[in-house]
């Protein structure tokens, strides 16, 4: 006999936290049609439960489908693990028809256990919107029914956005905001010390000759063979983060140049704020972009600019 099942919600999203800005807008769109789970809208109602037991039903049989929004790094982290662990029980006894992967990195990447079958979803290349609407096909299909989101329930979804976003402009106008934006400059220093100290160090060999000082506190300066990436944290204010800002620009000195008292030239310039994902999560958010990067993630990507400059113009070339 065939027994319908009975699900709790239609989709539950696992991800990694500093993917928390994206899940939460693809789960306000799916959201409209579908029962969704996500940790931050059921924070009160895993405060008073085991999170793994909790964890484990969601993702092992109460949710119809299930979306990673995948990174290389997801299934390492404490929450994510008990995921993965959940789904692979589920995939063992089911197979992995209730999965849809969705990749972050780039280039795309999934799992070496997610069998070549399964169609994995490129959100740089569809968007959103597009992703959220394969998701709503997709449980269709394995038998549920999308919903028009009562006014009820729209209300609700806006009335959790904006309380969100309140508590966020709080802490950034706030002195626990400001202090927490210079104790995340010393972070982002810290680990591009570290990082231009391996290279230095010979871990990749003797060519690459990396220089990392600070200026000053607000000031790093990061350069290799007359490329400099400059880091600057601009703060007006102690109790608010109205008017700050960090500049990132890409610098080329010159031969000689500081001989002839000659300013760098300035080949490119990047504007962060700071910025912070509640609950605990803070870092930069590109103001062009924005996309938001961790201090560890926005240190990479600095000395990864300093590179790819480096392998572009190959200065070590004589003409």
């Amino acid at each position: 006999m065939n027994v319908q099942l009975e699900y709790k919600y239609d989709v539950a999203i696992s991800f990694l936290q500093e993917d928390e800005d994206i899940a939460r807008k693809f789960n306000d769109l799916l959201s409209e049609h579908l029962t969704t789970f996500v940790y931050f809208d059921h924070q009160k109602e895993l405060s008073g439960t085991d999170g793994e037991i909790t964890f484990n039903r969601v993702f092992g049989y109460e949710s119809r489908i299930v979306v990673i929004l995948y990174r290389a790094t997801w299934g390492t982290t404490p929450w994510t693990r008990i995921e993965e662990t959940a789904i692979h029980n589920r995939a063992y006894k089911k197979g992995y028809d209730f999965l849809t992967m969705i990749p972050l990195d780039e280039p795309p990447s999934v799992p070496e256990w997610l069998p070549k079958t399964r169609i994995w979803v490129g959100l740089k290349r569809v968007g959103l919107s597009v992703a959220a609407a394969v998701i709503e096909a997709r449980v269709q299909e394995s038998g549920g029914t999308p919903h028009e989101e009562s006014p009820l329930e729209q209300a609700s979804r806006i009335s959790r956005q904006k309380a969100d976003e309140d508590r966020r402009l709080a802490l950034l106008n706030s002195e626990g905001g400001v202090t927490k934006a210079n104790t995340e400059l010393g972070a982002l220093f810290d680990e591009i010390e570290k990082v231009a100290a391996e290279i230095r160090n010979g871990k990749v060999g003797e060519e690459i000759k990396f220089a990392c000082k600070r200026v000053d506190p607000r000031t790093l300066n990061l350069q290799s063979w007359g490329y400099h990436i400059y880091i600057s944290w601009y703060y007006t204010y102690n109790n608010t983060l109205d008017e700050s800002l960090l500049m990132i620009r890409i610098l080329k000195q010159a031969p000689f140049a500081q001989l002839r008292n000659e300013k760098p030239a300035t080949l490119a310039t990047d504007e962060f704020d700071f910025d912070a994902r509640l609950p605990d999560q803070f870092g930069w958010t590109h103001r062009r972009e924005k996309r938001f990067f961790t201090s560890k993630q926005l240190a990479a990507h600095c000395v990864k600019m300093l590179l790819s400059r480096l392998q572009k113009e190959q200065p070590w070339k004589k003409p």
